[in-house]
């Protein structure tokens, strides 16, 4: 059997011994495996309780590098004003995504932020803002090749308000468009992150 540690670990095992509900495993090969290029952290306006496990859970099936509650002004709703009753669940989500994906890393959980904090850990490297009014993703594909951090930004069910898109524009964050139709926060986040991850490893297009 294989096991990994969320690390980048993959250990070959065999069970050396088994009782009650555990056993010793016997570790036969160890194989570290590399992120992935680029790192996608994605910053999510907070949804649901529900739909947010399913965000994570999908998010780390993908690859995501780190996520990021952000509390938004539309938010509403706010059950992740208990955040450490809420983790471990959600850490659960998340493993539960990268064993049904076969994935060796465990993303890194962030405790809610609010937009400005998270724009801010964003600085120095480029930063996309899933809108309808933006450039298809796919245009995007030139500025992210050969990057190795990348911020996704997905607003909430009520998506971002004025104030807040005036704080992108004054960041240089892009606006791209997912699709002609609209899409719910834990879709429009699976939606980028992916699109981000396969726009960073195409090879350049033939001129």
């Amino acid at each position: 059997m294989c096991v990994t540690d969320g690390k980048g670990n993959v250990y070959d095992c065999s069970v050396a011994r088994q009782s009650g509900d555990g056993a010793q495993l016997f570790v036969k090969r160890t194989e570290n495996k590399p992120k992935s290029a680029p790192e996608v952290r994605v910053c999510a306006g907070l949804c649901d309780k529900e739909e947010f496990g399913e965000l994570v859970q999908n998010l780390a099936a993908l690859g995501a590098a780190s996520i990021v509650p952000v509390v938004c002004e539309y938010c509403q709703a706010p059950w992740w004003q208990a955040w450490e009753k809420q983790e471990g669940r959600l850490r659960k989500k998340m493993i539960a995504g990268i064993k049904q994906a076969r994935s060796a890393w465990l993303p890194q959980l962030a405790p809610p932020v609010s937009l400005q904090e998270s724009l801010e850990a964003a600085k120095g490297c480029p930063a996309l803002v899933a809108d309808e009014s933006g450039a298809p993703l796919f245009s995007s594909g030139e500025r992210l090749r050969g990057t190795q951090f990348v911020s996704c930004f997905v607003g909430p069910p009520g998506g971002y308000s004025p104030k807040e898109m005036a704080q992108f524009a004054s960041a240089g964050a892009g606006l791209v468009s997912l699709s002609d139709n609209r899409l719910r926060t834990e879709l429009a986040a699976v939606v980028l992150c992916a699109g981000v991850r396969s726009m960073a490893v195409a090879p350049p297009a033939k001129r």
